[in-house]
């Protein structure tokens, strides 16, 4: 059982919800039916009640994996989305005081960017 949850679970990363329901179906079927397997082939016991619970059990961890990764997947896209409104207002606000801009190399002779108005104050392209 914990090796058919530990063996999913990364599966949940960017399934669209239809795959992922189905996959989680899948699961079940597959843990229902080595548990029916297991029982028949070791004449044991295997009442119904536990194969359902099983595959609850089954359906609330890849719930809580997949919860876990949209909040984590989130905090990526919201960190993401934050440097990308900081970047456009530094370039904004450099722009109004700067006449152009660049980027130097950690030894401070080397350009390793530019922009346009930087090109075109020197006459040609930098970069």
């Amino acid at each position: 059982f914990s090796l058919t949850v530990a063996c999913a679970i990364p599966a949940v990363v960017f399934m669209r919800r239809a795959f992922y329901v189905s996959s989680v179906v899948c699961a079940c079927l597959h843990h229902f039916a080595a548990l029916w397997w297991s029982a028949r082939v070791f004449e044991e016991d295997c009442p119904m009640v536990v194969l359902a619970h099983n595959c609850a059990l089954i359906v609330v961890l890849w719930f809580f994996a997949a919860a876990f990764q949209g909040h984590h997947l989130r905090a990526l896209y919201v960190a993401e989305h934050d440097l990308l409104i900081e970047k456009l207002a530094s370039q904004s606000l450099t722009s109004m005081i700067c006449d152009a801009t660049c980027w130097l190399a950690g030894d401070g002779d080397t350009i390793v960017g530019c922009d346009d108005r930087f090109n075109s104050t020197l006459g040609r392209h930098m970069v």
